[in-house]
């Protein structure tokens, strides 16, 4: 029997010698990939393999703390992506995906489909971005309709959709802007503005404080305005665990992913940043998880809290994977935790999906009391 086709394909802390098995794909089993997530992953060798990335159905790509992430959107022929989210870019990083997302020949945006960009900085860590270098980076995606920018300081980004250049501003077709963590007068300024130029922007998206402001003046603007939505919604449960939104700022990369995406979340991490503790210490004792034991199968899914995932073992980038994690345990030298390689059949939710909040904060809970189970028996 014919197993079903590959359609997400998720790599978290997935620290590998090489990705040609995602470059070559010679038995083309990620023709049908419509979600990929590349979250604190590192690869040794990119020049290994023939071709290019080339993922013909892919739809939405998530690069988290990904060093890789330039390199790869350089080398991504992706015909139908239509949603990019990049997580903790620094400005030089920045710059050169603005480049990577250009046609050499042509100079036309390379990724001519994508329409929704979500972007965190984490301006908690990293200087702000300069307007000019957004302005770069706005060229590259000019056909993207809906924006969601997650840091509180966005001061440079609004700065950067109101200068006029040589003849429109950018993101001349932007309908949508989505600024969970902004202050009110900002927004305010930026909207004004944008009508002025005979650019108006149609629906915007904010916090509850500034959705709830009885002063606010959108109404006067003729703006549609909604309550900002969580964008991890969309991804697998794993994501939604504390480590997730807040990693460890003692984490062996210098990146962080700075701000929460709400207050109420903040005020979890304070009285929940033991717990974190105790978990960065379990998984550091297990060392990291052999995603090719067929015996760990069950304990992996239950470790992720997501019951809609599903492991594939038969493909190389899992073979690489259980090779690195093996390496790790004989010479218990290196730092780096590497938790779980996935493959998962289901797609996740739609963008515009929400999750309730007390299954986020019992796949957190899964996570602790497993995590403290292995403390035990490792004592």
């Amino acid at each position: 029997m014919e197993s079903p086709p590959i359609t997400s394909l998720q790599l978290h802390r997935y620290l590998g010698y090489t990705l040609s098995s995602l470059r070559s794909d010679t038995d083309r089993s990620f023709a049908f990939l419509t979600h990929i997530i590349l979250s604190e992953s590192s690869v040794a060798h990119w020049g290994d393999g023939d071709g290019s990335f080339y993922f013909p159905s892919l739809k939405a790509l998530y690069m988290r703390r990904f060093p890789g992430c330039v390199r790869f959107l350089a080398e991504l022929v992706a015909p139908q992506l239509h949603t990019l989210y990049l997580e903790c870019i620094t400005e030089e990083a920045m710059s050169d995906i603005a480049t990577a997302s250009i046609e050499a020949g042509s100079g036309s945006p390379k990724f001519s489909s994508i329409r929704h960009l979500i972007v965190r900085i984490g301006t908690n860590y990293l200087p702000e971005i300069p307007a000019s270098v957004w302005s770069r980076f706005e060229n590259s995606y000019l056909d993207t309709t809906h924006v969601s920018i997650l840091d509180a300081n966005v001061r440079e980004f609004l700065r950067s959709l109101v200068e006029q250049g040589e003849s429109t501003p950018p993101w001349m077709k932007l309908s949508t802007l989505s600024l969970p963590n902004a202050p009110k007068d900002m927004i305010a300024d930026t909207v004004t503005k944008r009508a002025e130029i005979g650019f108006p922007i149609r629906n915007l998206q904010v916090s509850q404080v500034v959705y709830d402001d009885e002063s606010s003046f959108f109404e006067m603007a003729k703006v549609a305005v909604g309550v900002a939505e969580n964008p991890l919604a969309s991804f697998p449960a794993f994501c939604h665990t504390e480590d997730w939104q807040d990693p460890d700022v003692n984490d062996s990369y210098d990146d962080f992913s700075g701000q929460e995406f709400d207050d109420e979340s903040d005020d979890d991490d304070e009285s929940e940043g033991d717990d974190e503790s105790d978990e960065d210490d379990s998984v550091d004792d297990e060392d990291s998880v052999d995603v090719d034991d067929s015996e760990d199968h069950d304990e992996s899914d239950s470790v992720v809290g997501s019951e809609d995932v599903e492991m594939s073992e038969d493909d190389k980038v899992s073979e690489n994977a259980g090779e690195s994690s093996e390496a790790e345990e004989s010479e218990n030298t290196d730092d780096s935790e590497v938790t779980e390689t996935s493959e998962y059949a289901g797609e996740p939710e739609d963008a515009g999906a929400s999750d309730d909040d007390s299954e986020d904060e019992s796949d957190g809970g899964e996570i602790s009391e497993e995590q403290d189970a292995s403390d035990s028996s490792a004592q």
